[in-house]
């Protein structure tokens, strides 16, 4: 069995078959460590991709993939990396994976929560350029220790074309001047490595925030319960080596954290509004 190896926290993880996908990948994941010889690599689990008529799908031998399918290369590149980050997490007993945007506040990690549409992505980028260090824009591991951390993946943000008209003045920009690769409707940001959190290194998380974007003219920052942040966490919580019961407790230590509602339109404003809580 051949293929690239791309590392996880105690091993290597195989993969075969997305000889097609790697360009993309690299893009996505450029700061990936990867081989391409086994050599004395310890191989801890592996991917296999399948190219079908339906479309690319995924396998891996650590956990069940779900069945998506992806039609074109970019989504399918995508889907790859969400495989290996679920591979990283199914091997860990005390790692899971929030779907959430983050980035570098004075004290710590901010979380960005939040349904697809929501707005994450925009609005970490939105932060990072007000100066805050970027985390992901909608994949971040979480370590389960006693004051739980978040770990970088140093991952390129992912923008949807064309850019949300409230993302504010100067946000197409600061975009363009970090855009690697636009194609399929979608523009890829890759930081300066002065504004990314470099990959593997970890902060504590500081607090969360759920996004409502909802059309009001300006941002809206309210206390959310502990019960309303640990029903969004558990929604966005991907952890397949935890059974629901481990799953909840683990996570019961992030929903002490300061928790907050944010209604908002404009990004930019948004942004300026956590920029004043958080400064």
């Amino acid at each position: 069995m051949t293929g690239p190896l791309f590392a996880a926290q105690h091993g290597w993880i195989r993969v075969t078959g997305a000889e097609p996908l790697l360009s993309a990948l690299q893009n996505l994941a450029p700061a990936w460590p990867t081989r391409q010889r086994q050599g004395r690599s310890r191989v801890v689990a592996s991917i296999a991709a399948l190219c079908e008529p339906e479309g690319w799908r995924f396998t891996c031998d650590a956990y069940a993939v779900p069945e998506f399918r992806f039609s074109d290369s970019l989504a399918a590149a995508n889907g790859l990396l969400g495989t290996l980050i679920g591979c990283m997490v199914a091997l860990e007993p005390r790692i899971a994976a929030l779907h959430a945007a983050s980035v570098q506040v004075p004290g710590g990690l901010l979380l960005l929560l939040g349904e697809n549409g929501a707005g994450k992505s925009t609005l970490s980028v939105a932060l990072a350029m007000r100066g805050y260090r970027f985390v992901g824009d909608d994949r971040l591991l979480v370590q389960f220790t006693r004051r739980p951390r978040g770990i970088g993946l140093q991952l390129t943000a992912k923008l949807r074309l064309p850019l949300p008209g409230g993302a504010g003045p100067g946000f197409g920009e600061f975009v363009a001047a970090r855009a690697v690769l636009q194609a399929e409707g979608m523009s890829l940001i890759r930081f300066r490595p002065e504004e990314i959190l470099p990959r593997g290194q970890s902060v504590r998380l500081h607090a969360a925030i759920l996004l409502e974007r909802d059309g009001m003219s300006q941002p809206e920052l309210r206390p959310l319960s502990r019960t309303d942040l640990l029903d969004a966490l558990l929604e966005g919580c991907f952890a397949p080596q935890l059974t629901a019961v481990e799953r909840l407790q683990a996570l019961l230590p992030l929903a002490d954290l300061p928790g907050y509602a944010l209604s908002y339109a404009d990004s930019t404003a948004a942004a300026a509004r956590l920029g004043e809580q958080f400064a």
